[in-house]
Order: structure tokens, then C-alpha cells, then sequence
């Protein structure tokens, strides 16, 4: 699973923050001082790190020297954030070679667009990874209909039936991670059909695209990763 982590003694911003990375699979790690930063980098490994320029202890522009100095960090991105917006600050940071550069307060699009320019987490959690296993699904919880999932992501699946429902149908779906104890248990939309008569998608059997509407953080996290685990990790 990506990590990343805020390093920032705003409350306001860290829940912010955290609200924004809910639905992203992302674990979300914080520390509110700079003595706490290297230790917590080198003991999670981040894949991101929101570090602010004012930090307690020691300052986030000393944080982010060291950081860079250390052989085992030196490659993690790092965007530095600030509230006051002062150039010199910034170009302070700019010098020092930060990699990104962020005024608080900042909105949503701002701050995912930064996490996608290091991360892209679209891609890597929307693709669809091939992955068999039952599929229930009906109208209600207690008419359920078989099928067989063939592909596999946070935001939805393909599910291999010839009870196929038309396309913006909601349906309840419920099946069992392989391996796992884990059962995803969520409404879903019908986004599209493949019919045996007319197939959108020659290369997938009869059946229909889903979008998940209301799963959990926790089943999100629980799909991202037994993907990692289970699909995507062998094929790196």
C-alpha cells in the first residue's frame, strides 16, 4: 500500500489532509515536529511527504536538508508546504531543491493534483486487475443472482453473467476476497453491458461493468490491498 506522510503541526491542515486521501487506498501517516520526521521516514519508508516549513523543534527547511542528505531518504519526494506564502521562503526551498511547493490553505484539486504528479493514484488504483472469484449481486440483498468476477479494482469490477441488468441499474453486490476473510459487502451501478448478441468488449465474456457507489474506507483499503498482495506485487 502507498504511504504518505503529512509532517505539519496544523490540525486544520492534517485532517484536511487526511479527508482528501480517504477514498485513495492510501495509508496516511502524520508527526507534528521535526524530531519525530527522520526517525518516522526511515521506520515507514513514505512514498510522499508533506513537510511544512514551520514545524516545531526544528524547522521543516532543516528537516528537508537532512533529508536529503541521508542516503536511504534523499529519493523521497518532498513538498513543502507554508502558510505564509513569503517568497524568500520558497525560494529558500527552491534552492534547497524541493520538489514541490504548496501556500496553505490549499483546496482539494490543489492538493490531489500534487499527490497525483508524484503518485498518480488514478491510475494505479482504478486499472482492473484480472481476478476470479463468485459474485452475488441482485436488487436486494436477499434475491441474489451468480456470477463470476473477472477483473478487479477499487472502483468497480466486470462480472461475467448472463442475467445481465440495464445499464444505471443499482444493485446490491457482496462476494469474499480470496484468501481473505474480507466480504465486500456494497451497492453498485451498472456502467456499461457486454451481451452476447452485441459485445462492446469481444475480449470479456457476457456480463456487465460495475461501479462500486458506497464502499467503506475499510473495504477500500481491503481491495487495494489484496491487489497489491495478490496481483499487482508479482508483476513488478
Amino acid at each position: 500500500m502507498l504511504k504518505i506522510l503529512l509532517a505539519d503541526a496544523d490540525r486544520l491542515f492534517l485532517e484536511l489532509a487526511k479527508t482528501f486521501l480517504r477514498k485513495t487506498g492510501v495509508e496516511v501517516l502524520s508527526c507534528i515536529n521535526g524530531e519525530e520526521l527522520l526517525e518516522m521516514m526511515r521506520e515507514t519508508n513514505p512514498d510522499l511527504v508533506f513537510l511544512s516549513t514551520n514545524l516545531p523543534f526544528r524547522n521543516g527547511l532543516e528537516c528537508f536538508q537532512s533529508i536529503k542528505q541521508d542516503e536511504l531518504l534523499n529519493s523521497i519526494p518532498i513538498v513543502m508546504t507554508s502558510s505564509s506564502g513569503k517568497g524568500e521562503e520558497f525560494e529558500r526551498c527552491r534552492k534547497a531543491g524541493a520538489d514541490e511547493l504548496l501556500v496553505k490553505p490549499i483546496s482539494r484539486h490543489t492538493f490531489m493534483a500534487t499527490v497525483n504528479k508524484f503518485l498518480d493514484l488514478e491510475k494505479r488504483y482504478n486499472s482492473r486487475f484480472g481476478a476470479r472469484f463468485p459474485v452475488y449481486y441482485g436488487f436486494t440483498s436477499s434475491e441474489p443472482f451468480t456470477g463470476n468476477s473477472i477483473n478487479l479494482s477499487t472502483s468497480g469490477q466486470f462480472v461475467e453473467t448472463g442475467s445481465v441488468s440495464p445499464i444505471d441499474t443499482e444493485l446490491v453486490v457482496k462476494f469474499l476476497l480470496p484468501g481473505t476473510n474480507t466480504c465486500i459487502h456494497c451497492k453498485a451501478k451498472v456502467a456499461w453491458v457486454n451481451k452476447r448478441e452485441s459485445m462492446v468488449r469481444p475480449t470479456l465474456p457476457p456480463g456487465m461493468g460495475l461501479k462500486f457507489l458506497n464502499l467503506t474506507r475499510e473495504d477500500e483499503s481491503a481491495i487495494s490491498e489484496y491487489l497489491r498482495k495478490e496481483l499487482i506485487t508479482p508483476l513488478l
